[in-house]
């Protein structure tokens, strides 16, 4: 069964009195009869300050925008999955558009954040697009794929129960370019197909 899900990824935006307030106005506007589920996705000093106002409203969660592909060491900067879970983050994001552009992020490197994310009880909310020439050669498909064999692949049946596939057209981001319904729906329905495929 399909379960909807609708994030909100912060990037790097908002104080943290401005995250607060952002947090507390949209949840005060939620019918939770109608509402899917609502993740926030802030930065990660407001991780936990934001887990904390939303643990005990219903379907309302908290995903971290990134983590570590390594488990602990002397890594200045980054961000553990084991310190996010510890922060009461449901989700993960792996693969954004702009982590694979500005950071360099290989399909191989995200395997790794997708595992390591897995084995510390997160939830893994996957992204995979392609850019406007990839549509516009046509090889979009063939890279989606590739992107989501490479990186999701080896994972169990089990494992796989715990990984949500966000479909983000790199080419539709910020450029005021929207991809329309059928361009959409075919590509879920090409992704579903090799969900299928694999996993049954």
């Amino acid at each position: 069964m399909r379960h909807n899900i609708i994030v909100g990824n912060w990037k790097m935006n908002l104080d943290r009195s401005q995250a607060v307030i952002l947090v507390n106005q949209v949840v005060s506007q939620l019918d939770n009869k109608i509402v899917p589920e609502v993740v926030f996705a802030p930065p990660f000093v407001y991780l936990y300050k934001i887990a904390k106002i939303c643990a005990d409203i219903d379907k309302v969660t908290v995903a971290s925008q990134n983590c570590s592909a390594i488990d602990k060491g002397a890594y200045t900067g980054e961000v553990s999955a084991g310190m996010i879970d510890s922060c009461n983050a449901k989700y993960v994001i792996i693969g954004h558009s702009e982590r694979r552009l500005n950071f360099n992020e290989s399909n191989q490197e995200l395997k790794q954040k997708v595992n390591r994310s897995l084995a510390n009880n997160l939830e893994v909310i996957f992204c995979c697009g392609e850019s406007l020439d990839q549509r516009k050669e046509s090889t979009h498909f063939k890279f989606i794929e590739q992107q989501i064999t490479d990186s999701l692949f080896d994972l169990s049946d089990t494992d796989f129960q715990n990984v949500v596939i966000a479909y983000e057209p790199i080419w539709a981001i910020g450029t005021g370019v929207t991809a329309t319904t059928d361009q959409a729906q075919k590509m879920h329905s090409f992704i579903r197909g090799l969900l299928t495929k694999r996993y049954g």
